[in-house]
């Protein structure tokens, strides 16, 4: 690592650390209360109430996963490519509940901590996330430093 890229490479490093530990806390916000989120969920009115519960704790269960992968530095490739998607998954959803003006109090991103309405505060958060795992992405190759898969992964 050449002396001009060190401080890059720390920002990389501490960019993956801060989104994985957004996506923990975010996870662990929402688990807190899962009747809460589930019934976020199940007021768009687009699938069953057991439908909403499965996606809730499938989507709890992915963000502390991903977010533990994140700060491990374990399965980087793929984990990134997932935790892109779902953070796109998450962005059309809260742009259509605006688009369509759909009867959601709040997103439940962080648990009972969401404001009670989706803002357009929501979609650039959510914007900006994405453009950081995106930062990520195109820059994997540092996010390597600090991880599991320096070990595992060639030319890591």
């Amino acid at each position: 690592m050449s002396h001009t890229n060190k401080w890059f490479v720390y920002f990389i490093i501490i960019l993956r650390l801060l989104i994985g530990g957004m996506f923990i806390f975010s996870g662990y916000m929402k688990s807190l209360n899962m009747d809460y989120f589930i019934q976020v969920i199940y007021k768009i009115k687009f699938i069953s109430f057991d439908s909403a519960t499965n996606l809730a704790f499938i989507i709890v269960g992915m963000e502390l996963l991903l977010g533990a992968m994140l700060i491990l530095g374990l399965f980087l490739k793929i984990t990134l490519k997932i935790t892109l998607g779902l953070l796109v998954s998450f962005t059309v959803f809260l742009s259509s509940v605006l688009i369509f003006s759909l009867e959601v109090k709040g997103c439940g991103c962080f648990g009972r901590l969401s404001g009670d309405q989706i803002t357009l505060l929501d979609i650039v958060r959510n914007l900006t996330l994405i453009g950081m795992v995106f930062l990520l992405i195109k820059k994997q190759k540092y996010c390597y430093f600090l991880s599991i898969d320096k070990k595992f992964v060639k030319n890591a």
